[in-house]
């Protein structure tokens, strides 16, 4: 099957283009009057006779640039263009494959400053700010800022959407300085209208303090300053589908922009299984441009049931700095939406137990499930960076959330047992009503130290160990309550003893209330390199739990369940942390190098009471704990051409035991199965970690990056289930070794763009993951002593075409192998592979025709089970209208109706395969308007 991907993708892209160009110009512009190397001037490329540019660079810090994939057999012309020197232009012309090395360019120095003339250069520096022009590109009338980035130097635009400038990735995306209509960078990206921009910033968004400590560990972030008047605008969506099988589909979104404010309206419901989380998934995958192949808000045909959905929400945003200054925010943002979702889950699987003694222990199970929850949210937020206390700068960001959610849930399902020590069934009706209402506040201030104003930054002649602190508070609050109205019913039926069989119908109401709050306050200063910090957590829940049973006519309080309880947890944790550069050596210009040593030592008060009307879970847990951490973080830079890191850290945690852990609650109403939790009180479980990790970067445009991490822990105390298969009953325990667990697990990570010619690019993504790990677990008292490794590997690759046709394949594979190391004919020896893959197109002919495909190949194989499926989605669609805004598509889902719903299982006790219901072959007609304006009406 691998094979068999490679080769698809491989002859997909030799289709394309069999024969690449691979023209490059280079040379290094100096200084006539000083012969001095000239760094940030602008380059750009003409085409002879034509005023649009067809590509630009701009001079590193050694006078060089560098063009790559020219135009071949034209005339061409360079222009070169730089503050106080003469506008300086070259002619070529550059055959196939050629590379040409211009030399040393000199412009000249204008001694008489009224000879110069004002150039709007395609590309310049102001300041640390990196600006292109972007009138100086041509592209399409309904052509948007994606189109334009494709075009631009440094700037890569990846198959799955993501940007980077210079292999570093940007992300967050600004207009005129503020977030555009939410947090996804597609929302601008593929809506705004390239013609409605006047120039896209690049500029690393850190703290002055932070850059002047590491200066070459860039953190970008993009800024787009539209032309006067085209911050007056408005775009949206308006969407309705009808399909085979009563299928249907419809969404609505209407995004409107001010000077100061955005608003935003949105709906969506369909019976496809899209599941809709928030309205920035909306907006993205609902864009102008279109998605191509990166929606992730297609029907998914891999979920479990079908999912019928309605979604209503809205936002506004208003800035009361409304200033174009990437470093002054003022903003209040408030979000609100209603989600209701309808699932339908059936489900048939039988479930083998893995056992040491190789017996044939099995369950078969039928169910259905029918859930309706209904889920209201709103969100208020307000970030202020413009304010000052104390003298100090400030950055204030506190958010007030509110969440009430209704679930309706049906279930009926009925298990057979087949165990050597029982042979049981169960059906069970499950009915339960249950509401949630939840208050949630965080806030956070950074009151920042005198000399910094983030990239703004005003020094001082003097400052003091006081003034150079700056300090942070953070709080985090809720209090809510939550009331559950149930009713289960039982027919247990024992087939070895009769007189086990009962029936049981029992009443459930259950309210909670709870209450938590954490607060973090810490000061740092980083010339000696010193902090103090304290954090404080504290929760408060309260149960009322009233149980009735049922029987002849008869309602009986159940006293073994029904019972009050009060859980009150309080944690503090005060800290010392101390950092200092071994060394930090910069050469300016050529390389630079640091070994930064970081230090932190923790302690930890955890006490927790619970406190209830059966006696047996009235308990006090009570533990102490000293938290180190250390951490060697080393960084080697060689200026223009890479970045190299490699750090090490240690770290000590503890975790408690829980009460439901230790005094579980036993609900009788199905007798085959007791949960006892532990036998006695369990130590705290201790866990060490170490971890070594690096990165590597190139520092430039289709330069690579990768990155690796391994880690050990070990763990003391560790906690281990415990299984006894009893007569009529499955019992589990937890138990705790006395021996130390180790488990060590790795990373790998690869990101590389390929310049195939002027407008073709190939993305390649690789990372992968190994564990290996000890498991313990007891089966019937005896121990059982595991070896458990897993591999996962994830390998995506685009190919892009003129902004116009699109390759994807995204691959991921899981392999999961256990093996008993005590019981070498064990049947708890267990494998498994699971393999996806997904090729994927979009194609754009003349702006109008659209095409998409995706096919996704699925394969599972667990010992003697295996499944393989292919589910082949298509859909065309046409432009029409002036600005193409009229939009017709014919879909056709699962065309080779394979999609089965089969799945596997595993687990360290059992192995389970069955099916479910689930989403199949439809097709839908779809209708959509995208209504956008850019400028006030004429």
């Amino acid at each position: 099957m691998i094979f068999r991907s490679i080769l698809c993708f491989a002859l997909l892209c030799f289709c394309m283009n069999n024969c690449f160009s691979q023209t490059k110009v280079q040379g290094v512009i100096i200084d006539s009057a000083n012969n001095n190397i000239l760094r940030a001037v602008s380059v750009a490329l003409f085409e002879e006779g034509k005023s649009t540019v067809e590509k630009v660079a701009i001079t590193d810090k050694y006078g060089k640039f560098v063009i790559e994939a020219t135009p071949v057999d034209k005339p061409l012309i360079l222009e070169f263009s730089f503050v106080g020197y003469g506008l300086t232009r070259k002619a070529l012309k550059l055959k196939k494959d050629e590379f040409r090395d211009l030399g040393q360019i000199n412009m000249p120095f204008l001694e008489n400053k009224l000879e110069e003339v004002e150039i709007i250069a395609p590309v310049r520096m102001k300041g640390d700010t990196l600006e292109f022009n972007a009138d100086a590109f041509k592209l399409d009338s309904n052509a948007v800022v994606q189109d334009l980035l494709r075009k631009l130097p440094g700037l890569v635009v990846w198959g799955d959407g993501a940007v980077t400038y210079n292999g570093k990735e940007i992300p967050q995306v600004l207009v005129n300085g503020k977030p555009f209509f939410g947090a996804d960078m597609g929302i601008a990206l593929q809506n705004i209208s390239k013609n409605a921009v006047q120039k896209v910033q690049v500029y690393d968004s850190r703290t002055k303090e932070i850059k002047d400590q590491d200066p070459e560990n860039h953190k970008y972030e993009m800024n787009l300053v539209l032309k006067d008047g085209q911050d007056h605008l408005y775009f949206g969506n308006l969407s309705i589908g009808s399909g085979t099988k009563s299928r249907y589909q419809g969404q609505l979104n209407f995004n409107k922009m001010t000077p100061k404010s955005q608003a935003t309206i949105a709906f969506s419901s369909n019976n496809v299984n899209k599941d809709l989380q928030n309205i920035d998934q909306l907006l993205k995958n609902s864009t102008f441009k279109g998605v191509g192949i990166n929606s992730d808000f297609n029907s998914d045909f891999l979920r479990e049931g079908t999912l019928k959905q309605s979604v209503l929400g809205g936002r506004f945003q208003y800035d009361f700095a409304g200033k174009n200054n990437i470093n002054l925010k003022n903003l209040i943002v408030s979000d609100v939406l209603a989600k209701n979702n309808i699932t339908l889950i059936k489900n048939e699987s039988n479930t083998t137990l893995l056992n040491s003694d190789n017996m044939d222990n099995s369950r078969m199970t039928n169910s259905e499930n029918k859930n309706e929850l209904k889920d209201y949210q709103a969100n208020v937020s307000y970030n202020n960076m413009v304010g000052n206390l104390m003298k100090r700068p400030i950055n204030l960001q506190t958010s007030l959330n509110l969440r009430k959610s209704k679930e309706d849930n049906e279930q009926n399902s009925l298990s057979k047992y087949n165990y050597s020590t029982n042979q049981l069934e169960n059906n069970i009706k499950n009915h339960s009503l249950f509401d949630s209402d939840d208050l949630g506040i965080s806030a956070s201030m950074i009151l920042l130290n005198k000399s910094n104003r983030n990239a703004l930054g005003d020094l001082m002649k003097k400052e003091d160990f006081w003034d150079r602190i700056f300090y942070q508070l953070d709080f985090k609050g809720n209090v809510g309550e939550n009331r559950l109205d149930a009713r289960k019913e039982n027919n247990h039926i024992n087939h070895l003893d009769t007189a086990q069989n009962k029936i049981v119908d029992r009443i459930y109401t259950e309210k909670g209330k709870r209450k938590n709050a954490f607060i973090d306050l810490s000061a740092k200063e980083n010339l000696i390199g010193v902090e103090f910090g304290v954090n404080l957590y504290v929760s408060d829940q309260n149960n009322r739990n009233t149980i009735y049973d049922q029987s002849k006519g008869t309602t009986v309080l159940n006293e073994d369940l029904s019972h009050l309880s009060d859980n009150k947890l309080i944690k503090l944790e005060p800290r010392i942390g101390f950092q200092k550069y071994l060394w930090n050596k910069r050469l300016y210009g050529r390389n630079s190098s640091s070994f930064l040593l970081k230090s932190k030592m923790g302690f930890r008060n955890y006490q927790e009471k619970n406190t209830s009307t059966l006696d047996y879970r009235n308990l006090t847990l009570k533990y102490s704990s000293f938290l180190p951490d250390l951490q060697l973080n080393y960084r080697y830079t060689k200026t223009s051409f890479y970045t190299k890191t490699l750090n090490f850290q240690y770290n000590y945690n503890e975790e408690y035991p829980l009460v439901n852990t230790l005094r579980p609650i036993y609900d009788n109403i199905n007798p085959a199965y007791r949960y006892f939790g532990a036998d006695r009180l369990l130590k705290k479980t201790g866990i060490h970690l170490f971890n070594i990790n690096g990165t590597y970067e190139e520092q430039k445009q289709y330069g690579y990056n990768a990155s690796f991490g391994i880690t050990y822990r070990s763990y003391e105390n560790s906690q281990i289930d415990s299984l006894v298969y009893a007569k009529d009953q499955l019992q589990a325990y937890i138990g705790q070794l006395d021996n130390k667990v180790g488990a060590i697990s790795g990373d790998l990570n690869i990101n590389k763009p390929f310049l195939i010619n002027k407008n073709q690019t190939i993305n390649v993504k690789l990372d992968g993951n190994l564990t290996w790990a000890d498991r313990y677990q007891y089966i019937d008292q005896e121990l059982q002593y595991m070896k458990v490794n897993s591999q996962s590997v994830n390998l995506n690759l685009y190919y892009t075409a003129n902004s116009v046709f699109q390759i994807g394949w995204t691959n991921g594979a899981y392999r999961y192998e256990r093996v008993d190391k005590l019981n070498k004919n064990s049947s708890n020896n267990y494998n498994s592979l699971t393999w996806r893959s997904t090729y994927s197109m979009a194609y754009i002919l003349a702006t109008r025709w659209a095409f998409n495909s995706s096919l996704t190949d699925l394969f599972n194989k667990s010992k003697d089970f295996k499944n393989n499926a292919l589910i082949w989605n298509f859909d065309v669609s046409y432009r029409t209208l002036k600005g193409n805004n009229l939009e017709i598509k014919l879909s056709a889902n699962d065309l080779l109706k394979q999609n089965k719903g089969i799945y596997f299982l595993n687990g360290l006790t059992e192995f389970t395969n069955g099916s479910r219901n689930i989403l199949t072959s439809y097709y839908m007609l779809t209708l959509s308007y995208f209504p956008r304006k850019f400028g006030k009406k004429d």
